[in-house]
């Protein structure tokens, strides 16, 4: 879901509702299952801050080439994205985020290359993400050294430019730096007076086997606040 909000879609919510008569018995949804999950769909969307178009072709004034033109002006907005993600070191989320969350780097199992795709850390971010209620629209995540997997090196200045793109096209309104390799980053966010924060790393509590990572928890909800 983050890798694809990160490309800025055009949601469309397809709502024409046909008539009794007009609908097979044999269509995977029951008739009167209909509004629940059409009400299911709205309610994830809104929860989420997703935002989406409300369609049926049946009465709405849309058009599908309006929509198409839409979608050009959308994918255009985050061209700069794309070589950032083809390069291996992408950010996934939200393309105007409230909250940016800068990690360490990639972990040595993230085959796709998404921050925080696998392991403990990952699973523990999911987990945050859901304990604290955080809309997937408001959130996106990024890593402090832009480079392949498994690279161990600390960040440069390079890392600390294409950060700054990052910061000047998502243009959060607090970035999250998560753990002390991400604390280089720090200058990037004050340069251009975005408000920061600083917390400890998943990776911490895991290798310590710690469970008070509740009182990280407790952090992002006053974080999400501020926002």
């Amino acid at each position: 879901m983050l890798l694809t909000l990160i490309q800025k879609p055009v949601i469309v919510l397809f709502t024409h509702k046909p008539s009794p008569t007009e609908y097979s018995e044999e269509q995977y949804l029951p008739y009167d299952k209909w509004d629940n999950v059409l009400s299911g769909y709205r309610k994830f969307l809104n929860t989420h801050h997703i935002p989406f178009i409300e369609f049926d072709y049946a009465k709405s004034p849309i058009t599908v080439e309006a929509l198409l033109l839409l979608e050009k002006r959308y994918s255009n907005s985050m061209k700069w994205w794309v070589p950032m993600w083809k390069n291996g070191w992408g950010a996934i989320g939200s393309p105007h985020p409230k909250i940016l969350l800068v990690g360490e780097r990639q972990g040595p199992n993230n085959l796709q290359n998404i921050p925080f795709q696998t392991g403990p850390t990952g699973q523990m971010l999911t987990t945050m993400l859901d304990a604290t209620k955080t809309p997937l629209w408001d959130f996106a995540v990024t890593n402090m050294v832009k480079s392949y997997r498994r690279d161990s090196r600390p960040p440069n200045s390079e890392d600390l430019e294409l950060l700054g793109e990052e910061l000047d096209n998502l243009r959060p309104k607090i970035v999250v730096f998560m753990g002390a390799v991400a604390k280089y980053g720090i200058k990037a966010a004050t340069s251009r007076g975005i408000p920061y924060h600083t917390v400890t790393h998943f990776g911490y509590y895991n290798y310590r086997r710690d469970k008070s990572v509740g009182v990280l928890h407790e952090q992002w909800k006053k974080i999400i606040s501020e926002g």
